[in-house]
């Protein structure tokens, strides 16, 4: 008689759930045949080990459905924040077309003001010119 320690039967057992594993995942009817071979076993620890391979596919499954979920909420981030940066985009491109605009302005208004500045040159000379020729008239 040998003496299996529990040690030994967890070892086995998951040797057999990874075999399983591996089988299961060839297999696309798994679900049919884990239903027949759950009916027809003998085999307490086999049972065991199905039902094992069953929470661990449809724990898998979960997996597979959250990363997909978190998967379409990623894009859905990505496309939210895509829409932003090209709004982003249109903006700064906005704030550059104002900012020319107002450079074009402040040049105009340089011109101005140097041709005002002029005028106001040659109308304090015009009068200057008028006063001393007022003043260099004799009056009588």
């Amino acid at each position: 008689m040998e003496d299996n320690s529990p040690e030994d039967e967890f070892k086995i057992s998951a040797e057999k759930l990874r075999e399983y594993l591996q089988s299961s995942q060839k297999d696309p009817d798994y679900e049919i045949s884990s239903e027949k071979n759950r009916r027809f076993s003998s085999n307490p620890i086999r049972d065991e080990l199905i039902e094992m391979i069953s929470l661990v596919h449809q724990a898998v499954s979960k997996l597979d459905e959250g990363t997909e979920s978190r998967t379409e909420r990623c894009i859905d981030l990505l496309e939210k924040l895509s829409d932003a940066c090209r709004r982003q985009t249109n903006v700064l491109a906005e704030h550059d077309r104002a900012i020319e605009q107002l450079q074009k302005v402040l040049k105009s208004n340089k011109k101005t003001i140097a041709i005002l500045t002029g005028l106001t040159f040659l109308s304090m000379c015009f009068s200057v010119t008028i006063l001393a020729a007022s003043l260099m008239t004799p009056h009588q």
